[in-house]
């Protein structure tokens, strides 16, 4: 089944049906996988296979940013980033419907910063509950909208929450 849901999310042929659940949960998996990694060309390549051409996310203050705008940013959130130590996106909820589907989960970022200029090094531990809207379209589910409904850093309410 991860195979086909794999094969389904980057656009491959594929036989046998592929539930919605599956195929988005490899694309959570993935970019975990990438976040770990620190790979800022496989998050990008993960995020433009799996997003719609009129994606949007949205911050929990409202500001709003596209697509071309979140890859070109990857890089530069990840500069102060030595290596991340856990990355792991828990879906909460997901309701699949027949052209849309939501999911609300839960994501956990620990990481630890690169040292300063003095030798400090930080550890944080980031939290944010999201809701993303995947729509239908030729034959895979595309990730439309993510909005960040809010956001917890070292168990600080940051924004939302």
């Amino acid at each position: 089944m991860l195979i086909t849901a794999l094969s389904a999310i980057h656009g491959i042929s594929f036989s046998g049906p592929v539930s919605a659940k599956d195929q988005i949960s490899v694309y959570y998996a993935e970019m975990d996988a990438a976040i770990l990694k620190k790979d800022p060309a496989s998050m990008s390549n993960i995020l433009k296979s799996a997003a719609s051409p009129d994606y949007i996310y949205i911050e929990p203050d409202g500001l709003s940013q596209h697509l071309s705008k979140m890859i070109a940013n990857i890089p530069h959130g990840l500069d102060p980033v030595d290596r991340f130590t856990t990355s792991k996106t828990r879906i909460d909820k997901i309701a699949v419907g027949s052209k849309s589907t939501v999911v609300h989960s839960t994501q956990l970022q620990e990481f630890i910063t690169k040292p300063e200029s003095d030798g400090t090094i930080h550890r944080f531990s980031d939290l944010s509950q999201n809701e993303d809207t995947w729509v239908k379209a030729k034959g895979r589910w595309m990730l439309k909208i993510s909005k960040e409904k809010g956001h917890r850093q070292n168990g600080r309410k940051t924004s939302g929450l």
